[in-house]
């Protein structure tokens, strides 16, 4: 059964008009290396449409077991470019504090 990670955070108000160019260019990186993640299942960028909080995000990328996870978490973190991306461009945007990861696995 699959297991999914999920991701929070709230972006700075002053990056709002930020974060989708930024998630843009991950996805585009994400699809021009199928390789570099081949364990991932899907990927999804979620935000509240009601009662959420303002520039709130939910990330959840499925995978097929926690060890596909722990494969494919292995390799990214070796990869400086898509490290780049989420260290220098993606963390400047969110509000420290918010962001966190969890991880979850199918029950049904």
């Amino acid at each position: 059964m699959s297991v999914f990670v999920v991701a929070r955070y709230v972006i700075k108000p002053t990056k709002w008009q930020d974060i989708i160019p930024s998630t843009k260019r991950r996805f585009k990186y994400m699809k021009e290396n199928p390789a570099k993640f081949k364990e991932l299942k899907s990927w999804k960028l979620l935000a509240p449409d009601l009662n959420g909080k303002a520039g709130e995000y939910v990330e959840i990328w499925e995978f097929e077991s926690f060890t596909e996870y722990q494969k494919w978490h292995e390799r990214a973190t070796k990869d400086k470019e898509y490290m780049k991306m989420l260290n220098e461009e993606f963390m400047s945007l969110i509000v420290d504090s918010t962001w966190s990861r969890e991880l979850w696995a199918g029950v049904m």
